[in-house]
């Protein structure tokens, strides 16, 4: 049988308290390390949320005006390609040839 003395138990205490001292502040330290790492860079993870919501949005419009734009690039090729469409649009505007006339009702909505 083994036999410690007093003095043995105690040292052996000692030793384990030293450990888990040493492993509490090594455990307290990192701890620490990773709440203000957290602090640190949760705005910065933040605004990059806000950001890439933003981006999506504009990459959104910016699709959207390029479809307008196509649109209208086709428009002026209509018009400068066929003399139907020009001629159409302008007697909207009530424009006419030389020489002829134009007669305009009011509309029985517009009463």
């Amino acid at each position: 049988m083994f036999f410690f003395s007093l003095f043995d138990i105690i040292l052996i205490m000692k030793e384990n308290t030293k450990d888990k001292i040493y492993t509490f502040f090594t455990v307290f330290v990192i701890a620490i390390i990773l709440v203000v790492g957290i602090i640190n860079w949760w705005p910065v993870l933040k605004r990059q949320s806000s950001l890439k919501e933003r981006k999506a949005a504009l990459e959104a419009e910016i699709e959207e005006v390029r479809k307008e734009n196509l649109e209208k690039s086709e428009s002026i090729k209509r018009f400068k390609t066929k003399k139907e469409q020009v001629e159409a649009v302008a007697r909207q505007d009530h424009r006419v040839y030389p020489g002829e006339v134009v007669f305009v009702f009011p509309d029985k909505d517009k009463k």
